[in-house]
């Protein structure tokens, strides 16, 4: 019996989109290589058309700026294709070529206690939502190999019962202390996540 495999399409990528005439753009893909649905794109500065984003580079195409709905085959000249570049919600397992993620914890805001500054690099994170000799803050980061949403459900569960203990208690603090003996490990490991991955497959 023969068999038939079809290929991605654009329901495989796009999952959310909130204004087509605003999150889509028509642009021109730099000829050289056919260009499967997914690929994330950037564009070169000089000519301004558009080909796979690289790590590194210095033309331009190696900041990601959009990605490929529908695949284009531009092997033997430039073609037309039409991208995403704001303003929608894509399936990332099938977004192709990673670039690498920026992460800045609190978005960048300063945290301090009676004044002085808190070295996130020096603390420990309890149960995933409170920093060690920070006290009365919480935080919600969601799992970065499983569902975000079950993270988050799992932490507000935990917190609403120390606050539950904290009225028991009459407490107007909760801090938690880490042992100085303690092991530790990265609080995002994607390395290690992306080894696991690796052995699995």
């Amino acid at each position: 019996m023969t068999v038939l495999n079809q290929p991605l399409t654009m329901g495989n990528v796009l999952k959310y989109e909130v204004n087509p005439n605003y999150t889509r753009e028509v642009i021109t893909l730099q000829l050289g290589m056919p260009y499967p649905v997914g690929s994330v794109l950037g564009k070169i500065t000089a000519s301004g058309k558009y080909t796979l984003s690289p790590a590194t580079g210095a033309d331009g195409s190696q900041v990601a700026t959009a990605v490929l709905l529908y695949a284009v085959d531009a092997t033997l000249a430039d073609a037309t294709g039409i991208v995403l570049e704001s303003g929608a919600h894509l399936d990332a397992d099938v977004i192709i070529t990673a670039t690498g993620l920026d992460v800045q914890p609190f978005g960048g805001v300063p945290i301090s206690v009676d004044g002085e500054d808190v070295e996130l690099a020096e603390t420990v994170v309890y149960k995933g939502m409170m920093l060690s000799g920070v006290p009365n803050l919480a935080f919600a980061i969601g799992y970065t190999n499983s569902s975000w949403t079950l993270k988050i459900d799992l932490l507000c569960e935990h917190f609403s019962r120390i606050l539950e203990l904290m009225d028991s208690r009459g407490a107007e603090i909760a801090v938690p202390e880490a042992p100085e003996s303690m092991a530790t490990r990265p609080f995002f490991d994607f390395e290690k996540e992306n080894d696991d991955k690796d052995e699995d497959e």
